[in-house]
């Protein structure tokens, strides 16, 4: 039994000359819709088999109307790493729209290319804040009970139901406006120099969360090129295979569970031993 689990656990965990030259023919392609904690950790996964593969390139395809940016530069940092210590270039592909965060993303890329009719920029932020309280004690006639340790913590700033400071527009206001230093900076270290725009355009439209077509963001240097992932693919790979990475694939999955029930096996005996000295110390 344990000469075929290790056989098995061979052909998963470890690479093999035939895996190893059909990945290197290969180029790995992760899609983005949205950006969160599950979408960094998707991308880190195909990072990491793309490293261990030695792939040709990889490809993130990329449409994300909205955001994270902190997840967003999470995955920024994951590019650059593995594009320094592996020198395998990432390309980034914008799809229908790209904002915010996922412009940014578009924007570490070795090379980035959208569609004519994609949509990017965006570079804002916006922070929401609906107040009910007025709707809650006048018109229900509601009596609220208000207990807070600081009336400058932001969980009663942003209570729904609390009574409205009167300094707390001018405090989103700032608020808005620190994020939004951050932002333009993140941008102009990844993509200024080669932005193609008129100053008072670039401070008074991009940085302003304007948003731009394809062919437009080509012309302005927000994006290398017009094209798909699959055309600038086989354009510049044309012997290479195009292996979407997004999901989990039925191999790691059934490696991971195996490699669980591996670890339970190994651990076997001491956990029956200590059940053992358990009962004889009742």
């Amino acid at each position: 039994m344990n000469q075929y689990l290790n056989k098995l656990k061979t052909f998963l965990f470890q690479d093999n000359p035939v895996s190893r030259e059909i990945s290197k023919q290969a180029v790995a392609v992760c899609r983005i819709h949205r950006i969160n904690a599950q979408t960094t950790f998707n991308v880190q996964r195909v990072l990491n088999k793309a490293a261990k593969h030695k792939n040709a390139a990889v490809a993130l395809v990329i449409s994300a109307d909205s955001s994270s940016y902190a997840q967003a530069y999470n995955i920024i940092k994951q590019i650059q790493i593995f594009q320094k210590n592996t020198k395998i270039p990432v390309y980034t592909f914008g799809e229908e729209q790209v904002f915010s965060g996922g412009y940014l993303i578009l924007c570490a890329g070795q090379k980035s290319f959208v569609d004519n009719t994609s949509l990017v920029g965006n570079l804002g932020v916006n922070y929401t804040h609906t107040n009910i309280e007025k709707l809650v004690t006048k018109t229900l006639d509601f009596t609220i009970n208000d207990f807070h340790t600081s009336d400058i913590a932001f969980s009663h700033r942003a209570d729904s139901l609390s009574k409205q400071k009167e300094d707390n527009e001018e405090f989103f206001r700032q608020f808005n406006s620190h994020l939004q230093d951050q932002v333009i900076q993140t941008f102009e270290g990844l993509r200024k120099p080669k932005v193609k725009m008129q100053p008072e355009l670039y401070q008074n439209d991009l940085l302003q969360g304007e948003i731009y077509n394809g062919k437009k963001a080509v012309e302005y240097g927000l994006v290398d090129e017009i094209g798909t992932y699959y055309s600038v693919i086989n354009k510049e790979f044309p012997n290479c295979k195009i292996v979407d990475l997004t999901r989990a694939s039925t191999k790691d999955i059934f490696g991971n569970m195996l490699e669980l029930f591996w670890l339970n096996i190994k651990t076997l005996p001491f956990s029956v031993l200590v059940r053992y000295i358990n009962k004889n110390q009742q």
